[in-house]
């Protein structure tokens, strides 16, 4: 069913959009959660409209998404994204703008307004840093995934994973002095838990 939406094929996310929604057949056919929704596509003038407004740029990894997409559900809890209309604020630090939730825990799915990085947000840190919205899609199909391909992370393994992303987000930029501030402070949390 969902395997038969159309995503442009100048869509920079066309291979993660059209391997997500593989997953959103499967998952509504399972009946184990809940289905998937998506909405009709965010329009330029709306995107230029909410950036114009704000004085904000939505990061052009997540205005492919909504050129998919604008508000969604997918497979019932495990994540849901906002059209700019919907987007939020509270809870998060200021350099911050909700665009999501994922597991449906109180985990948030933000974009720096500074560096338009891609972000998780959970209890009152900042949980994983994706860098771009395909990374984001990417982690939502593995926890799609079938019930063998998603292990329990042990909070080490999940420390590590989150280290070893940061670094491979490291571009050359100013950004990178922040990433290596996050890295330190994984390396710290690493250490305590390797005793």
């Amino acid at each position: 069913m969902y395997k038969e939406m159309m995503v442009s094929e100048n869509n920079e996310l066309k291979d993660v959009i059209e391997e997500l929604l593989e997953y959103c057949d499967v998952k509504d056919e399972d009946g184990e959660l809940g289905r998937t929704n998506f909405s009709d596509p965010v329009s330029e003038d709306e995107i230029l409209e909410w950036e114009k407004e704000n004085g904000i740029s939505i990061p052009e990894s997540y205005k492919q998404w909504l050129r998919f997409s604008g508000d969604c559900t997918i497979d019932g809890t495990t994540a849901s994204f906002f059209s700019p209309k919907n987007f939020r604020t509270e809870f998060v630090p200021d350099d911050l703008i909700i665009i999501g939730e994922q597991i449906g825990d109180g985990e948030v799915v933000c974009f720096s307004k500074e560096t338009g990085d891609i972000v998780s947000f959970f209890e009152g840190s900042i949980n994983y840093e994706y860098g771009t919205f395909d990374k984001a899609l990417k982690e939502i199909i593995r926890l799609m995934g079938k019930p063998e391909e998603v292990k329990e992370e042990s909070e080490l393994e999940r420390l590590k994973r989150l280290r070893e992303n940061i670094k491979s987000n490291m571009d050359g930029t100013d950004r990178d002095k922040r990433r290596l501030q996050r890295i330190k402070e994984f390396d710290e949390k690493i250490k305590a838990l390797e005793g």
